[in-house]
């Protein structure tokens, strides 16, 4: 426990077991949750890298890599473009497999 918290909470005259609870109480009250739309995107991206890696092997090169990127990321914007977020964002989902596939690759 950092000193500093610790000392502030002896000078509220609590005993070790309420300090252990107030603690406990912090934790639970400010531990982040779990960011389940956040999995949900990771694991579309992952899906989607698996996919090309299966489906085109290893980028050859650097150009390739950014060809590849590119063309993901220009089918984006026609989406943004069109007006069509839904399907930008699925565009977004690739151009995040793409540049996975490039560190994986090439990094």
């Amino acid at each position: 426990m950092e000193p500093r918290l610790l000392a502030m909470l002896r000078n509220l005259n609590l005993n070790q077991n309420q300090m252990h609870e107030i603690l406990d109480e912090a934790k639970r009250h400010f531990a982040p949750e779990p960011n389940e739309k956040l999995d949900r995107i990771l694991a579309d991206v992952r899906a989607e890298y698996l996919r090309a890696s299966k489906k085109f092997g290893a980028f050859n090169s650097t150009h390739e890599g950014y060809a590849v990127i590119l063309e993901e990321l220009d089918e984006m914007w026609d989406e943004i473009k069109a007006n069509e977020p839904g399907k930008a964002s699925m565009e977004s989902v690739q151009v995040a497999a793409m540049a996975t596939r490039f560190v994986v690759d090439l990094g």
